[in-house]
């Protein structure tokens, strides 16, 4: 799962993406995310959060609303069976599960 995902940031979509690997271990060490946790990541970009993520958690299914990173991602995590990747809008999505955690780098064109 060391796989790089490179793509090109498209602006409409105000992406931004983690590079240091080690803040993101220590953000999600950090977190209380358990093997008991679901949870849904929004806008997982090339994946180097949801790498982490699926080290620690039950289930993640990561959101991606990107199509071209949606395929790359399901392509690094095709081998992983606590990963799920989903292509569409976060904001259009139904959660299944009752009992959830949300993680994200959310992008800038929601939070602003």
């Amino acid at each position: 799962m060391e796989e790089t995902i490179m793509v090109r940031k498209r602006i409409r979509l105000a992406q931004n993406f983690f590079r240091d690997r080690e803040l993101v271990a220590s953000i999600v060490a950090n977190s209380s995310i358990s093997k008991e946790d679901t949870v849904y990541e929004i806008g997982p970009g090339e994946g180097i959060i949801t790498g982490e993520l699926a080290e620690r958690a039950g289930k993640v299914t990561a959101i991606e609303m990107d199509t071209t990173l949606a395929t790359r991602l399901r392509n690094k995590f095709r081998e992983s069976d606590n990963v799920e990747i989903q292509e569409g809008d976060f904001l259009r999505y139904r959660i299944k599960e009752r009992k959830y955690k949300i993680f994200s780098n959310i992008p800038f064109n929601i939070t602003a």
